[in-house]
């Protein structure tokens, strides 16, 4: 049994062996830590640099760690090993330096695929170095699984230590009476995490790079509790949502919700990926459920992945193309030709998908990160070309220029222009979103002037001068009454004043509601009056009004007040005379549209209720 002490000894020992195995990797991380903390005292834009020097080293590492391990597997020379990692240094460098941009949100986009395709590229590395495929198999699980324990538990070490170390200084300078120096749990952090822990785990070429035939040294007991306790529970709760939320959308028709292609590749990534941990669960007799479920999660997927791609689909022909919406699109369709891929390995009973599963989805996130099929270039094109349409039909731009030059930064917008509700929201979102994600270059290459000096592209949409024009909607609270001293002809019988709030005249009597039913204990018995008729009219009466018009008021005539009151049997023995009525409108929206199904309901009554002799 590996016990968290020997474990822990192991690991220093591959850290004081690290400098010799994995140097390249070890520099990185004392760089980014140094960085991190010069820039924690740095101010202004100066700070961003160790953004770009962040992820130059999360897209560098592994690519620089796989030289490493293919050099210790003597599968690549020593100057091979040298010119690759050079090679990735240099152009990881040129891009953190001269194309990432932190402030920009689809340079972040792409910096993180990047990354993605980058560790999912370590993962192939034994894969290279030739083997029959059982033992190619064998080699990939091992690699990937000990480099994925070993990731976990130095985090899980680092962050032990962090605590430690950042409880003794609290510790110190408490009892001590100490102030402690800035910037210093930072600096912990930024040795702990950036620093130890990256040389910790790069200190590990020799374990994974080692030949190992033995199967026999496999955690069994582990994977299966991984099997049979995470994976099959989350995968098989998960897939009962997604079959039956599918369902549900056939049955209604619905367009199904934005949230659906994230939890299906949610659902899929976990299920393809944590299939290949699960690989020697294939032949473990005592874990058939488990590998059967491995083997028949890419069938199950099949179905559910048509639905989040017209999805998708469907939000790119009302909004357009985002680096998260494309990077989405293009993950389900690996997803599906993975699925399709592992449906025929499963109906010719082969083993599942291993390899694959990370080729694919790798060269998928470099694919979408590099060229003018990128999710940046795509995106950009496609809002450009939305935001040149709307300004043109708006009448905001002509001929491909705008009509009139932009407001100097900060002067007052002295003649805005309205423009329709839909089409403002439209140019407002779509220039913000340019301006915020791809900088002001693109901006000015739709509006064909300068648009330096704004801080967002907020400041660019009041600068052209429009703004929204009024969207008429109904009030969502009316309240309706009779014109004061309005005589009220009573017939012959028992009156009583009535109230449901207690603002009523002495003596009134205390009435219940619910929705457009009013119901009155009298004289012993109980007595209801239907008012939904009332609420309608009070709706139509009630003035429309722009957003944010959240009361009306209409006033009701004597005839219009008067509503017979029923008894048990629903015979009329009455009538209710509403002197004042308020409810709420639930079926207004902000839209000015009325929702199906929606309801009225009354919040407040007061009047004279009427029980005939």
């Amino acid at each position: 049994m590996n016990l968290p002490g020997t474990a822990l000894r192991a690991y220093l020992r591959d850290a004081r062996d690290a400098f010799v195995h994995a140097p390249v990797e070890v520099l990185m991380g004392v760089c980014v830590a140094v960085t991190f903390s010069v820039s924690q005292r740095a101010e202004g834009q100066e700070g961003e640099w160790w953004l770009r020097v962040f992820a130059a080293a999360v897209i560098t590492l592994p690519l620089v760690f796989g030289a490493s391990v293919l050099r210790a597997r003597r599968v690549i020379s020593g100057p091979a090993r040298w010119g690759a990692t050079a090679l990735a240094l240099a152009a990881v460098g040129a891009y953190a330096t001269w194309i990432f941009d932190p402030d920009l949100a689809s340079e972040r986009w792409r910096a993180a695929a990047l990354a993605g395709a980058a560790w999912l590229a370590l993962a192939l590395v034994p894969l290279a170095g030739g083997g029959d495929e059982a033992a190619r198999r064998w080699r990939f699980w091992r690699f990937d699984a000990l480099l994925l324990a070993r990731i976990i538990t130095v985090g899980l070490y680092g962050a032990a230590l962090f605590a430690a170390l950042a409880g003794a200084v609290s510790a110190v300078t408490s009892l001590f009476e100490l102030e402690a120096p800035d910037h210093l749990y930072q600096d912990l952090m930024g040795a702990v995490f950036f620093a130890l822990v990256p040389w910790v785990v790069a200190g590990g070429v020799p374990v994974l790079a080692a030949e190992v035939a033995d199967r026999s040294s496999v955690p069994l007991t582990a994977v299966r509790r991984v099997g049979r306790y995470l994976y099959a529970v989350v995968l098989v709760v998960y897939l009962a949502i997604l079959f039956a939320y599918t369902l549900k959308v056939i049955a209604t028709g619905d367009l199904p919700k934005n949230i659906l292609s994230p939890i299906v590749l949610f659902a899929g990534l976990g299920g393809l990926l944590g299939g290949i941990f699960l690989e020697p669960l294939q032949d473990d007799p005592e874990s058939r459920g488990v590998g059967r479920l491995v083997r028949a999660f890419p069938a199950l997927l099949l179905p559910l992945l048509p639905l989040p791609v017209w999805a998708v689909g469907v939000r790119q022909d009302q909004y357009g193309w985002t680096e998260f919406r494309y990077l989405r699109f293009i993950i389900l369709l690996a997803l599906l030709a993975l699925a399709v891929a592992g449906t025929v390995r499963l109906i010719r009973r082969q083993r599942p998908l291993l390899a694959l599963v990370p080729a694919l989805l790798a060269a998928a996130l470099f694919l979408a990160s590099v060229g003018p099929w990128s999710a940046q270039a795509v995106s950009r094109r496609d809002q450009s070309a939305r935001l040149r349409s709307a300004l043109t039909e708006a009448g905001v731009m002509r001929g491909g220029r705008l009509v009139r030059p932009l407001l100097p930064r900060g002067k007052n917008a002295a003649r805005p222009d309205s423009l329709p509700p839909g089409r403002y929201e439209e140019i407002a979102g779509v220039l913000t979103y340019l301006y915020d994600s791809h900088g002001p270059a693109a901006v000015r290459r739709v509006l064909g002037v300068e648009v330096k000096g704004f801080d967002a592209g907020a400041q660019v949409v009041y600068a052209l001068g429009v703004r929204a024009g009024c969207r008429r909607r109904a009030a969502q609270f009316v309240y309706g009454s009779l014109a004061p001293r309005t005589p009220i002809p009573v017939a012959a019988g028992t009156a009583y004043f009535v109230s449901s709030d207690g603002t009523g005249a002495a003596g009134e009597v205390r009435i219940g509601m619910r929705g457009s039913t009013v119901t009155l204990p009298l004289g012993g018995a109980s007595y209801r009056a239907e008012v939904g008729p009332m609420l309608r009219l009070l709706e139509a009466r009630a003035p429309a009004g722009c957003d944010g018009l959240a009361s009306g008021s209409a006033a009701l005539t004597l005839e219009d007040a008067r509503v017979p009151l029923l008894d048990g049997a629903g015979v009329p023995r009455g009538e209710l005379v509403v002197t004042a009525l308020g409810f709420s409108n639930m079926r207004a929206t902000s839209a000015g549209t009325k929702v199906a199904g929606g309801a009225m309901r009354v919040e407040r009554v007061t009047g004279l209720a009427v029980i005939r002799r």
